[in-house]
């Protein structure tokens, strides 16, 4: 079984991968959301490297998180580093937790029993600027919008009666039976009524500062549909009971952790946008820590070690994007490299540290043989 598993694996790492030093260009045309560069050398190392996310990413903090359809059938669950595309629906159960971090470094915090719907999440990598909508079907949902860097950047979350708008906030939003609560909880969040009705934006504006809070229920459309109803006159200071309630403190804490690393790196001299930048590049590396533990099911992140069924799974993963060259000779060695930038050094030596341990052999599934 040995000896047709390195066949196999020799075979499979050759045609992904090319022979020789070959260097395939990418097309001009070609673009992916995350750059994968997996490097394999006689230790076995393999890293994920994603140098430019271009689309929101999931962080289950506890499950169970699903992606649903329209008609409200679970199609999966959702695991950690999960991208998500624009109009996808994601819902917690009742002991659900999720962050969804997007390529600028924001975040939107789900609690139990929540479900969104991705409207828009528009990135564009050269100016780090963001539009970002999310629909908010039931449940509570925490915005922590890190720096909207340019004047077309925008972040919204609306309900069925009410949508609030920031450029560089954080707030919270909750919507359960026809009302919807909105708590300021830095700088100033704009809200609009809706007609639940109809889906129309009313032309009415109230300014959430941090400390307040403003409540729209559908009960009261008709008063705040009149002409003469001040809307910002619901405006209130949030009750004490609100601010106990476990997921603002549980949001609030995990906000001034990002504050709290944005002021150090200010004090050390970085501009506003360059300690922005700093804490969304800290939030990609996490990003590849969850790429790396999925790809190389590793209880333990430091090992070094790749299982055949592991390394299968790599390569099956970046076989959509590779450019497959057949190997004029299956015993060549040497480094080589594709146009989703994996790179194997010394495909013999790499076959040889893997076939050296036969428990890890009867990790892979028979299917493969």
């Amino acid at each position: 079984m040995r000896k047709i598993f390195i066949v196999f694996l020799a075979g499979v790492v050759l045609t992904f991968t090319g022979c020789g030093n070959t260097s395939p260009k990418n097309s001009p045309n070609e673009k992916s959301s995350v750059n994968n560069t997996v490097t394999t050398t006689n230790e076995t190392q393999v890293t994920s490297t994603p140098d430019v996310v271009q689309k929101p990413w999931v962080e289950v903090e506890r499950a169970t998180v699903n992606l649903m359809d329209s008609n409200g059938k679970i199609l999966r669950q959702l695991e950690n580093g999960d991208e998500l595309e624009e109009g996808q629906i994601v819902e917690t159960d009742k002991s659900g937790l999720a962050n969804i971090y997007f390529p600028d470094g924001s975040v939107a915090r789900l609690s139990e029993s929540t479900k969104i719907t991705l409207v828009v999440a528009n990135y564009n990598s050269e100016d780090n600027s963001l539009v970002a909508k999310i629909s908010l079907s039931f449940g509570k949902i925490w915005s922590k919008i890190l720096h909207l860097a340019t004047p077309e950047s925008s972040w919204e979350v609306e309900t069925s009666n009410a949508v609030a708008a920031v450029r560089g906030t954080a707030f919270g939003m909750d919507y359960l039976s026809g009302k919807t609560r909105i708590l300021g909880s830095e700088h100033t969040v704009s809200v609009h009524p809706i007609d639940f009705r109809t889906h129309k934006l009313i032309d009415k504006e109230a300014l959430v500062d941090a400390g307040k809070m403003i409540e729209i229920s559908n009960a009261d459309l008709a008063k705040i549909m009149a002409q003469d109803f001040k809307f910002d006159s619901r405006v209130k200071v949030e009750a004490a009971g609100i601010l106990r309630e476990d997921w603002v403190t549980k949001a609030e804490k995990a906000d001034r952790a990002i504050d709290l690393k944005l002021q150090q790196l200010q004090a050390n001299g970085l501009s506003e946008t360059k300690a922005s930048e700093a804490v969304r590049r800290d939030i990609i590396s996490r990003f590849q820590n969850i790429l790396r533990k999925r790809d190389l099911h590793l209880d333990n992140p430091e090992s070094n070690f790749v299982s055949p069924s592991s390394a299968i799974k790599i390569l099956d993963r970046l076989k959509t994007t590779a450019t497959v060259k057949t190997a004029s000779d299956p015993t060549l060695t040497g480094t080589t490299s594709t146009s989703s930038t994996l790179k194997v050094h010394s495909v013999n030596g790499y076959i040889n540290n893997i076939s050296s341990s036969q428990n890890n052999l009867n990790k892979l599934p028979l299917t493969h043989l």
